[in-house]
Order: structure tokens, then sequence, then C-alpha cells
């Protein structure tokens, strides 16, 4: 449980924590989500490196399910251009909230307020959204070769 207030600011933190033009993009989509009535909680931004490697040996050398197909380096997460959301639902207490992972309309409203502005979905994790600008994450790196010296070195 969570208030609404505590969730948009950690998602301001996690927005924070972006590339300024990709995040010019995710202020917009938050807008119009919230716009159509649906509160997003953005619990993810930029990832470190050792974190996203955690995550990929979820599912594969640690318990649990698999949650993400991509090792560090191989995920936008790591360059600043993805985030991770969900929905957000009222509870009948006061001012709290639940994260909604099964919210399929939601999410498809997301994805659909997502495109227009340069943002994509990826099939297989449906609460990632990233810059539709770059087909790969090795575009990325073509784009930006200081991005891994400089978020290696300054976490």
């Amino acid at each position: 449980m969570i208030t609404l207030d505590h969730a948009d600011k950690i998602t301001a933190t996690k927005i924070a924590t972006l590339e300024s033009s990709f995040k010019e993009k995710v202020i917009e989509w938050l807008r119009l989500m919230k716009q159509a009535g649906i509160n997003p909680y953005i619990y993810e931004g930029y990832r470190t490196p050792e974190r996203q490697d955690e995550l990929y040996r979820q599912g594969r050398t640690t318990k649990g399910p698999k949650i993400t197909n991509a090792a560090a380096w191989q995920s936008y997460h790591q360059y600043r251009f993805a985030f991770d959301w969900v929905p957000l639902r009222k509870l009948e207490k006061p001012d709290m909230y639940e994260a909604n992972w099964d919210n399929e309309k939601a999410y498809k409203t997301g994805q659909k307020v997502a495109e227009p502005l340069g943002l994509k979905w990826i099939s297989w994790e449906t609460p990632h959204l990233q810059d539709a600008r770059f087909t790969r994450y090795q575009d990325i790196q073509t784009k930006y070769p200081e991005y891994k010296t400089r978020f290696t070195n300054h976490r």
C-alpha cells in the first residue's frame, strides 16, 4: 500500500534519472495517462549494471521467475532510455493505493498513449516502455559511445 502522493514522489525521482530528451517524453506520457484516469507508478528508471545483472540472474541462477532477457549493458535502462511502471488502484482505505499488475486495460492505454510520443513497449515485458528512436540497445551505444563509460563511473 502506498499513498498517491508518495507514489508520485517516487515516480518523479525515477523520471529524474532518465536522459533529458527521453525524460520530456515520459513526463508528457505521465500527464496524458493521468488525464485518462490512470495513475502510473514508475518504479524503475535508470538501473546500474549490477542491478541489471541481478535481475538477469533471476530465474536462471537464482530463485524466481525470469523477469528480463537483458544482461548488463543490454538494457535501455543502463542508458537511461527506459522505465517500468504499474497502474495503481485505489483501495477502500482513505488515500491508499496498490499496484494493479493485472490491469490489462491500463497497460493497453499506456501503450496507445506512448506510441505518438516516440515510446514503445516490448511484448514480453508489459510494464516496460523505452525510447522508440532506437531499434536495439547497440544503436544507443553507437549514437552515444560515451554513455557506458560515463554511467559506469557515475552512478
